[in-house]
């Protein structure tokens, strides 16, 4: 071979390899800023999560029949008296989850142990598995359901899925599972409202297909997304509600009441 034909050859081989070290280049920076993009969403989302009524949060920290309870990982409203029940709640993406415990503390008046899921960025699907932590630290509780509103339900759905052997009841709350549940064993409830501008009667009704045929639905005439927690402001997208929020909310917590209660 000549000595400019074995030049060329190098030459070649060179610029081949300056090519795919751009091309990598490119690429790594390509996915440096995907993850930019993507933590800095959450971050933003996270930081501006709707807020929750802090007089409500306020007042079911301090009721006398009530214990509250502050971790890393969740906040508990527990009764005073031992209970043998526990709901976990995942919250919606974006909300600030004290707006949950102001919502459900009542179910603890009732004597229901009301656990109330933290999470990064506040989002839900990032503590899937958070409840199976929950439970192995509780042990006095034998009788565990998983609840979630909105993106929430997906969550506790998905964990449902899963874990099934370990549960009671699946609760939906303006919420739907996220792929076919048909398969689940335990009880399921969905409790809805038909002014939801985010989780529709349209996505209710179609989300039924998902799910076991003997679900229980439950739909409160006038109710909107907002109404599933205790929040300081409506929930961007939603709808105005055509029913009083203290209705709803008592509509809400007797239906979840009543599935909890041993058959």
């Amino acid at each position: 071979m000549s000595k400019n034909g074995a030049s060329d050859k190098t030459t070649q081989t060179q610029t081949r390899r300056f090519t795919v070290r751009r091309v990598l280049i490119v690429i790594g920076v390509l996915v440096i800023i995907v993850i930019i993009c993507f933590v800095g969403y959450f971050v933003y989302s996270a930081s501006h999560s709707l807020p929750a009524n802090q007089k409500a949060f306020a007042l079911a920290t301090r009721h006398d029949q009530t214990q509250f309870t502050e971790t890393s990982s969740y906040y508990l409203i527990s009764p005073v008296r031992q209970t043998t029940t526990g709901i976990i709640i995942y919250p919606g993406a974006f909300t600030d989850p004290k707006a949950y415990v102001g919502q459900y503390s009542e179910l603890a008046e009732m004597g229901t142990a009301v656990f109330v899921i933290k999470s990064p960025f506040n989002f839900a699907l990032f503590e899937v598995n958070r409840a199976d932590r929950i439970m192995s630290e509780n042990t006095a509780i034998t009788r565990w359901y998983t609840a979630g509103h909105s993106l929430g339900g997906v969550a506790a759905c998905d964990f449902a899925k899963s874990h099934q052997a370990k549960l009671s009841g699946l609760i939906l709350l303006a919420s739907y599972c996220n792929g076919s549940a048909k398969n689940l064993t335990i009880p399921v409830l969905s409790i809805s409202g038909t002014q939801d501008g985010l989780a529709t009667p349209q996505k209710i009704e179609a989300s039924k297909k998902d799910l076991p045929a003997n679900t229980t639905f439950y739909v409160i005439g006038g109710a909107n997304h907002t109404f599933f927690g205790s929040f300081a402001r409506m929930q961007p997208g939603d709808n105005p509600a055509t029913i009083d929020e203290q209705d709803a909310r008592t509509q809400i917590i007797n239906t979840t009441y009543l599935f909890m209660m041993p058959q």
